[in-house]
This record gives structure tokens, sequence and C-alpha cells, in this order.
């Protein structure tokens, strides 16, 4: 039973608090593959994500959405499958739609059409409820109950996810460590700062070890250190068959986790490849010459280190001088304003021969 943020206040909250109306939906949230970092020995007794290693565990399909009065959809047949053990990365402008996607795959946001399907059930079907137990979700807002401790929220959750009480103390307990909350597990959320609330948040979703984990934006307002312990619960989970939908702002996490990525933009999927795709397909790499009179020469080339000595030996026969050959290649930061400028200037274009493929 995963539990869903109301908007009214509970009473005795503090302000500016959401508190969490249970009701049903039970399991953790966060995964992801690729990045060559030690194990978290916090993450050892972890449950595997069900679901076959490979397997396309959540599989999204021509999905749509409109809120009323609004001039474009929020979601325009947006498609994507992520599969077990693996991580994708949900990238795009705020307004893209990437909130709007995560809460309807949890069933606090209606379609108006398309489907999401878990392991081949319907989300939306009489057996889509039981299905989405499988899913851990961290929300971009957080939602805790300010009234009671950190430990206290993280075994409500625990329990409320059907862990009996020595595996929810289990649970607590590990999450506790891959979290970093030793120092304040027993505060008052309340007395807790925005990046500790939300370091709890991210731990309660990861609780049981899910199918598959929704986790949005999970590292706003927290510090380095608890980026980076997040970014190894990712790897770690996705390393057990987890499979990880990790929606952010924050493109170095993305080239970090080296996790395929899709970027959202005007509520379509403008792209999607690896990070490697998406440089090669959209960025040019350029050489640069310099010499020792201070002059520099520069050309694009899609093969570097080949170009790169072969400039160096045209140049040092056509003129001396040369002093150095630098290899310059763009950031996702870079190829994601670039794509996101042009879109901005036509917002209605499909942008289709953008996509590359994964």
């Amino acid at each position: 039973m995963a539990a869903r943020c109301a908007d009214h206040p509970h009473p005795g909250c503090a302000p500016g608090w959401r508190t969490c109306s249970l009701t049903t939906q039970t399991r953790g949230h966060a995964t992801r593959p690729h990045r060559a970092t030690a194990t978290n020995p916090s993450l050892r007794t972890a449950r595997h994500g069900s679901g076959e290693l490979g397997a396309h565990v959540l599989d999204i399909n021509a999905v749509s959405k409109r809120y009323p009065n609004s001039a474009r959809p929020a979601l325009d047949q947006v498609s994507l499958r992520i599969e077990s053990g693996s991580i994708r990365a949900l990238i795009g402008p705020n307004g893209a739609g990437k909130s709007t996607l995560v809460r309807s795959i949890v069933g606090l946001q209606s379609l108006d059409s398309g489907t999401i399907s878990l392991n081949g059930i319907d989300l939306d079907s009489p057996s889509g409820e039981r299905a989405r137990t499988e899913i851990g979700y961290a929300s971009q807002e957080v939602a805790l109950y300010p009234v009671f401790t950190a430990r206290q929220n993280l075994q409500l959750f625990a329990e409320l996810r059907g862990l009996r009480r020595h595996a929810a103390l289990s649970e607590v307990s590990r999450v506790t460590e891959a979290f970093l909350l030793g120092d304040f597990l027993n505060q008052r959320v309340s007395t807790l700062s925005g990046g500790q609330a939300r370091r709890v948040h991210n731990a309660i979703a990861v609780l049981g070890t899910p199918a598959v984990v929704l986790l949005d934006e999970p590292t706003a307002g927290v510090d380095p250190t608890t980026r980076e312990a997040v970014l190894d619960v990712v790897t770690e989970l996705s390393r057990r068959g987890t499979a990880v939908l990790y929606a952010t702002h924050y493109l170095t996490e993305v080239e970090t986790l080296d996790a395929p990525v899709t970027l959202l933009n005007a509520g379509r999927v403008q792209a999607e490849g690896t990070v490697s795709e998406f440089i090669s397909t959209f960025g040019s790499t350029k050489l640069v010459l310099r010499f020792d009179d201070g002059t520099t020469t520069s050309e694009e080339t899609n093969n570097p280190e080949n170009d790169a000595a072969a400039a160096m030996r045209a140049h040092l026969d056509a003129r001396p001088g040369l002093v150095g050959v630098e290899i310059f290649r763009p950031s996702l930061d870079e190829i994601y304003l670039s794509l996101t400028a042009e879109s901005t200037r036509s917002p209605t274009d499909t942008s289709s021969d953008l996509t590359a493929s994964a």
C-alpha cells in the first residue's frame, strides 16, 4: 500500500508540510546499473526486485493527458520501456510533463488515452491496483508525517508495505545506513532541514526493494554527499534487478549513471538514447590546435583520437610551431540546452527527426 499525498494538512502538522493519506499501494522506490562503484554494504540484504533481468517490466504506450483550459497536452503520445535491472533517466524543462508521467504510473493522475502496464498487467485493469504494490515512488514534493520521528515514518511505511515486524526493522536499519539517516533518525520530521527530510522521503521509496522505483527529483536540495549516496543506492538496486525511472534536472547525475535518456519537451518525447548517443548525434566534437605564436585553429571531428594524430602530422609538415592539440567534447548540458532551445522556438514541432535510436 503506497501512501498518497493529501492536499489538506494533518492536525498538528507544521506549516508548509503535507501529510499522507494512507490509501492502497505498498512497496518501495529506486534502482540503477552501469556505474563502477563499490557495492554498498547496507544494501546487501535487500530483496531482489521481481521480474527477470532484461524483461520489459514497465511499458508506457502512447499515453496522453491534457489538463482543463491548457493550451497544449501535458503528455502527447509518450511511449517508453524500462527493463528489469535498468535505469531510465527522464529529463526536460519545467512543465515538460515529467511529473505528470510519473504520477500517472502510480495512479495519482488519470490519463486521456494510452496504457501503462507492469509485467504485462494493465495498471488501469482490475488487477492493476495489486500490480502497483510492486512500485516504489518518491514524489518531487516531500510527503512525511511531520509529528513523527524519521524512524517512526520509516517503520510505518515499512509495515504499510506488508513487511512483518522483524523484516520492517531490518529494512529501516538498511535504508538508514544507505541514506545516511543515523544522525537524525529519532528527531521529529518537523525539525529536520529540507535536505534531511528528502533523504527520509527517498528512503521510504526503496523499502522492501520493489520491482520498479520512480524517483522524481530525488536530489533536489540535498548536499553533495547525500547526492552521491542516492546515486549509489540507485546503482546497487538496479544491479539487484529493480527497474528505475529517474527524473532529474541535474544532468551530471545522468552522465554519472550512464543510463539511457528520454528527453521530454512540451509533453512529447523529443529525443532518446544513451548519453554517448546524445553527444555523438546532437553535438560536435572539436579539435583545437595551438601554436607557439598564440594562434589556434579548430575543426570538427567524428573520430577525435585518429583525427588528432592526422592533424598533428599535417600541421607539422605544413606549419611549424605546433605546441599542442586539445579535444573538446560537448557535455550533456550543452546538448540539452541546444535541443530544448530549438524546441522552444517551435513548440508545435513533433521533433521526430531529433530522436536518436536507443
